[in-house]
């Protein structure tokens, strides 16, 4: 989800209220998502517990995926 368009639909969908999860493939991706862009959370899907990490990051559910 770093690419341009990405963390614009990322950041165009935090700016409209909605709860964001992105995915990266490195922790220092994942913590520049959280920290610079601000989402709610960020899963690493490289690691081995990922699908646990994206269930607890979408409490609610999910309303819309890209």
């Amino acid at each position: 989800m770093l690419g341009a368009v990405g963390m614009v639909v990322a950041q165009i969908a935090k700016i409209l209220g909605c709860h964001v999860v992105g995915l990266a493939g490195s922790a220092e991706k994942c913590a520049f998502l959280t920290k610079e862009l601000k989402l709610d959370a960020a899963v690493n899907y490289k690691d081995k517990d990922w699908k646990e990490q994206l269930d607890n990051a979408l409490t609610k559910g999910v309303d819309g995926a890209s």
